[in-house]
């Protein structure tokens, strides 16, 4: 399967000191990791994937992953996700292009069990706005990751480090950003490359406002 195609996005705007949402209250203490150092405005969408069979696998993703609609069930996660990473994306189940997603998130879900956990965020809820706005999503799917309360950035070639923007090409592509980003967070980074060719990684472009 292709990639998605060219976007527009609006865009503002590493040790596991980093920057913490000041609205999820007090920062979590530090926790004595147990892995071992193993293995592991309108929103716009991106065009992707449509037909009735794509449609269907997402749709069972959705029912198979966890769907966070409050902003409380956000702050449990990011705070009480220990030693793992945290994959949450921020999309809408009827979307297109998130069902592609949906369907390699569940599927890969078992696979990245012992390092890494997703849930998806429903954009439509009004309390998810905060985090909305807090991380700029303006384009759907937007994929965020975190480890032990940190927000996890990675240099992909794109001009947004924050968060992955559209869907992966494969399962197999997703867990190897997943794990890239676990074995960087358990050296203290917040930012890691992606290990990703560029043929495989979504292109868009920043559209600037008011310059």
């Amino acid at each position: 399967m292709k990639g998605p195609g060219p976007a527009q996005v609006g865009f503002s705007g590493a040790h596991v000191t980093g920057p913490y949402p000041h609205f999820l209250g007090a920062r979590p203490p530090p926790a004595a990791c147990s892995c071992g150092g193993g293995s592991p405005p309108r929103r716009r969408h991106l065009p992707f994937y449509s037909g009735e069979e794509e449609a269907e696998e997402g749709r069972m993703g959705s029912v198979l992953l966890p769907t966070l609609r409050r902003k409380r069930e956000v702050d449990a996660a990011i705070r009480d996700t220990l030693d793992k990473v945290l994959v949450l994306r921020f999309g809408r189940a009827a979307d297109a292009a998130c069902l592609h997603l949906d369907d390699i998130l569940a599927k890969s879900s078992w696979d990245i069990s012992k390092f890494a956990t997703v849930a998806l965020v429903d954009m439509d809820s009004e309390e998810m706005q905060v985090y909305i706005d807090y991380f700029d999503i303006t384009l759907v799917p937007a994929t965020l990751f975190f480890f032990n309360a940190q927000h996890m950035k990675m240099d992909s070639g794109t001009p947004d480090h924050t968060k992955w923007i559209g869907s992966f090409s494969s399962k197999q592509d997703f867990i190897d950003v997943v794990e890239a980003i676990f074995r960087g967070a358990m050296k203290g980074k917040l930012i890691v490359s992606c290990p990703l060719p560029p043929e495989r990684i979504p292109r868009f472009q920043l559209l600037f406002k008011d310059v």
